[in-house]
């Protein structure tokens, strides 16, 4: 009699015999290696964002708009490793058991709108960058970014929207007194023109970015250029100021240069002067920390593309193919797999905090202090010990 129904290739014409946790467990194990990926994107998110939180908004000074963005992703990152992922794993863990839909509304939206609000965040990011390095004289106030902030939010929250009405809990009978309730989509059709959308957008945002960051780097490498050039001429200037003055000299100009020299001392523009080297040097480690910053972010944007690109191809692969789909068997290993791929754009969420510790030396410095404060129990001399003063160049005045 249940010969012919689908069970996911688990126990075949036992299905019966077996009670709804019976079958959810034996479901669940297919997934296991998906339950535990996530779990650990949780585990490694979840206290890297607080991280990141605590030490941008209180250990730093916040006086680069790069800090509100990474501020701004961190809460987005914060929101699905709190919301999004403990859903994730209990949807994995209870496939059939998953009686709560609002909890599986829930679900839906809070991944929709923690992935659009991230991106919006990365594409204004991408805008700050190239208007930082290529309109240097017209700065963006912090108002605007305030306000740039609050759109993506909102962006994020409209477009998130529409996930409320096509997912839910679907129920699902195995046998006259053995019915699931399973975390699905209910509207196949809005969720692949949903998925559609987005897929849009996505591709949109990319071209976007590639655009601005295309810009980006060719007008760094023309600033280079043009530095490497002033260098060697200046370079030349001074091979040349060097030979005038090893020349033989006759004791009367020897001795009115010697005055000269001595009643009018070195001009601020010379090339030896203190105040030009310091100039020099400032202006090189400003380009230093402005390329950091854009390089941080750049990667943080290249995973973004990486890890949500996979999720996005499988879910409009498998809503356009529902209706060939339905009522056929498939492989455990495809239905893993593709499980998989559509949880990767949780990697995002995790990574951050990760790109941030390798690539940010004073954000590394600072999470040691974290950590050794933390080890020191909160002591008065370790608190001493352990904080930044306002002037301290590991601050992210020095960063950024």
């Amino acid at each position: 009699m249940y010969g012919n129904m689908t069970f996911n290739d688990s126990v075949g014409s036992l299905q019966a015999s077996l009670t709804l946790a019976e079958l959810n467990d034996l479901e669940a194990q297919k997934y296991l290696l998906v339950i535990i990926f996530v779990a650990l994107l949780m585990l490694v998110g979840t206290p890297g964002n607080i991280l990141v939180l605590y030490i941008y908004r209180g250990r730093f000074k916040r006086v680069s708009t790069s800090n509100y963005f990474i501020e701004a992703l961190a809460i987005f990152d914060l929101i699905a490793c709190m919301i999004g992922m403990p859903t994730e794993v209990y949807d994995l863990r209870y496939p059939y058991m998953f009686s709560s839909d609002i909890g599986c509304k829930i679900l839906r939206f809070s991944g929709t709108f923690t992935v659009i609000g991230s991106s919006m965040i990365l594409l204004e990011v991408a805008v700050d960058r190239y208007w930082k390095v290529c309109k240097p004289h017209d700065k963006m106030s912090v108002l605007s970014i305030k306000i740039m902030c609050g759109i993506a939010a909102i962006v994020g929250l409209l477009i998130a929207v529409p996930s409320i009405f096509y997912s839910g809990v679907k129920p699902r009978k195995f046998a006259p007194n053995l019915i699931s309730q399973d975390c699905t989509v209910t509207n196949p059709k809005l969720a692949l023109i949903f998925f559609y959308l987005l897929c849009v957008i996505f591709f949109l945002i990319c071209i976007i970015l590639a655009v601005l960051y295309t810009l980006l780097y060719l007008e760094v490498r023309q600033r280079r250029r043009k530095m490497t050039s002033r260098q060697a001429s200046t370079e030349t200037e001074q091979i040349s100021i060097n030979e005038k003055e090893k020349q033989p000299e006759f004791p009367k100009t020897s001795s009115l240069r010697k005055s000269m020299k001595e009643s009018n001392p070195k001009s601020p523009m010379s090339p030896k002067s203190p105040m030009s080297l310091t100039r020099a040097r400032f202006a090189s480690s400003l380009r230093k920390k402005v390329s950091r910053t854009t390089l941080i972010l750049f990667i943080v944007t290249l995973f973004f593309v990486i890890s949500y690109l996979p999720s996005l191809l499988v879910m409009i692969i498998k809503y356009s193919t529902y209706r060939s789909r339905r009522g056929r068997k498939e492989s455990v290993t495809i239905k893993v797999i593709e499980k998989l791929f559509s949880k990767f754009f949780l990697i995002n969420n995790a990574c951050n905090p990760i790109i941030y510790s390798f690539l940010n030396p004073y954000f590394r410095k600072e999470c040691v202090r974290v950590f050794h404060k933390f080890s020191c129990g909160f002591s008065a001399r370790c608190c001493r010990c352990c904080r930044v003063e306002p002037g301290h160049p590991d601050t992210l005045s020095a960063s950024t």
